[in-house]
């Protein structure tokens, strides 16, 4: 899953950067240090712009249970939103499928 390899190469930058505690005083070789690594993180952004094929819904029995509160009503969209971009679920439901 290209999701997960991009996911593998974020985590590896990020190991690297994190054994990196020395920065050059010199301003000039810091802005360019750092003007380098945010290219090299511009590359991560898509992760956030992954999608799934995931189609969730609420089930009707909770409907029925959340009719009239707003407040669960929105906690439910919230969480329904975020489990259908989960690339992470996505991929269990076809290692499960794979299974049968």
């Amino acid at each position: 899953n290209e999701g997960f390899k991009l996911m593998a190469e974020q985590v590896a930058f990020t190991k690297a950067r994190k054994n990196e505690t020395q920065v050059s005083l010199n301003i000039n070789d810091f802005r360019n240090e750092e003007k380098k690594r945010t290219e090299e993180n511009k590359r991560f952004d898509e992760i956030s712009k992954l999608s799934t094929s995931l189609k969730i819904s609420t089930l009707a029995a909770d409907k029925e249970a959340m009719k009239g509160d707003t407040a669960k009503i929105s906690r439910m969209d919230k969480w329904i939103s975020s489990l259908s971009k989960d690339i992470y679920l996505e991929e269990a439901v076809h290692v499960v499928g794979d299974m049968k």
